[in-house]
Order: C-alpha cells, then sequence, then structure tokens
C-alpha cells in the first residue's frame, strides 16, 4: 500500500481491469517509487521503532533488483509452491477483490493478465537472481514450511544473521498453534473457473518448476 502512494503498484490491477494502467506499469522505472518507499517505512520505523523490518507482497518478486539496491543488506525470502495451484489461487483472491469494485467480473481477462504477469515476475525475478550473490536469497518449499515451519523459520533466521532465541521460538510455535491451515475455512477455486489448464500452466511455468524443484501437489 505504501507504493500505491506513487501510483508504482500492481493492487490497481489487481482490483480493477486497467490494462492500459498495467502495461504502462510495466514500462516505468522504479527507483524513485521504491526509494521513497524506504522513506515511508523510517517514518513509521520511527514511529514504532523495532529491530527489524519485513516486508511481504508478490510485487517485490518483479523488482528485486531494485530491493538489493535500495535495501543492500535486505536478505529475500522466497516461498515456493505448485504453480498448479497458487495461479488458480492468486485469480480467485483477485476476482474476489474486482468483485467489490466492479459489476462485472471476466474469469478469463483475469487469467490471461495474471498468469503472464506471473510469468513475467517469475522471470524477472530469476533473471536478478543469476547475477546476484546467492547468500543474498532463502529458498523455502511451501510443503517444508507446512511439515514444520519452526525448523523454516530458524533456518531463514541463521541465514538473515538474527539470533533464534527462546522467545523467537516460543512465538513461533504458539503462532504455529493458533493458525491451523484452513482454520477459517477452506479456499475453494480450480483451473477450470478460469478458463485454465494443466497444460497451459505447466508450458509457461515449467522453467520455474526444474530451477527450483517445485513437486506437482495434486495428481
Amino acid at each position: 500500500m505504501l507504493l500505491d502512494l506513487c501510483f508504482m503498484s500492481q493492487s490497481f490491477e489487481a482490483v480493477m481491469h486497467v490494462p492500459g494502467y498495467a502495461n504502462w506499469l510495466e514500462g516505468q522505472d522504479h527507483t524513485r517509487a521504491y526509494g521513497y518507499f524506504r522513506t515511508l517505512l523510517k517514518v513509521l520505523h520511527w514511529q514504532r521503532p523495532g529491530e527489524f523490518w519485513v516486508l511481504k507482497t508478490p510485487h517485490h518478486a518483479e523488482y528485486l533488483d531494485l530491493i538489493l539496491t535500495v535495501f543492500p543488506k535486505a536478505t529475500i525470502v522466497q516461498t515456493h509452491r505448485d504453480p498448479q495451484v497458487i495461479i488458480p489461487s492468486f485469480c480467485s483472491m483477485v476476482a474476489h477483490g474486482r468483485g467489490m469494485l466492479s459489476d462485472r467480473i471476466d474469469a478469463g481477462e483475469i487469467a490471461a493478465h495474471w498468469t503472464r504477469k506471473m510469468h513475467r515476475m517469475m522471470k524477472r525475478s530469476m533473471e536478478t537472481r543469476k547475477i546476484t550473490d546467492p547468500g543474498r536469497f532463502v529458498d523455502v518449499s511451501y510443503y517444508d514450511l507446512l511439515k514444520d515451519p519452526v525448523a523454516e523459520l530458524r533456518r531463514i533466521y541463521r541465514c538473515a544473521g538474527i539470533v533464534f532465541g527462546k522467545a523467537a521460538r516460543i512465538a513461533a510455535e504458539g503462532t504455529t498453534r493458533e493458525n491451523s491451515q484452513h482454520r477459517f475455512g477452506r479456499h475453494l477455486y480450480s483451473l477450470e473457473d478460469f478458463d485454465l489448464t494443466r497444460e497451459s500452466v505447466e508450458r509457461r511455468f515449467s522453467l520455474y518448476r526444474r530451477e527450483y524443484g517445485v513437486p506437482h501437489e495434486q495428481a
């Protein structure tokens, strides 16, 4: 939302059908937007001081080169899950978001836009990683995270150079107990809801699957 203040954010195309804006956004230099983003974070930090900043949004995957420039000490934690599940899940989230602002939701348009967009994000992030110190990145499998979230968090802390002390362990274990999967109900979605097929998704994201060893989650 802080990037929204520069009108240089994916938020708008996520909640509205604005292909002209989306195309314009991809052609812009986002350096100043990320610089202002950093300034706003410093203001928030001044209001509520803390030891570390933790930022999370898919938007950053498209601009890892800028993140590493503007935040030179950042550690990038990149999570991985089967794209056959990620794509329809994300499209479903977008469809629900657009429903709050639009009278008509075109599932096919949402899928076409976001499969292309997510492929671009994947490709750009992989290009940045090829020319960057691998020590700046931590890859986290969704499946390992489900199996032992505390162990994965401990590994992230270690890679980021943060001490995973007793207080952190207790907090992590408490959060794990209180936030079980599907505690608010199961999010139902499918490829077919968005006129997608397993073959079409696999064509776009097979490179990603091979690069990070992402298993097939569904038969």
